[in-house]
């Protein structure tokens, strides 16, 4: 699920609980979206808006051990679905949908 801009917002420090409080308020007051009402504000600018959305959060990535071949290596199924010289000669192995 996505983060609301909000949450991304409080996320990089450029806002703090009660300026988003007051900016939801405002919001739900005058309508209009939520980055032109902290803009109005005074507590972001446009490009504070731009620079939070265009970095994605970084998640760390679970994998589930059945996905996991022996000692974290790639899953035997991975090897055993791709004749030996795909995979032998290259360092990367596709992955069946």
């Amino acid at each position: 699920m996505a983060l609301k801009l909000g949450e991304l917002l409080l996320k990089a420090q450029l806002i703090n609980q009660q300026q988003l409080g007051k900016a939801l308020e405002e919001q739900k007051s005058s309508g209009g979206k939520l980055g032109e009402v902290m803009q109005r504000l005074g507590y972001v600018t446009e490009d504070d808006i731009i620079e939070c959305l265009s970095h994605p959060v970084r998640r760390p990535v679970h994998q589930p051990a059945s996905l996991r071949g022996r000692r974290g290596g790639s899953p035997a199924w991975s090897r055993s679905t791709w004749p030996a010289s795909t995979t032998s000669s290259r360092s990367t192995r596709p992955v069946p949908r």
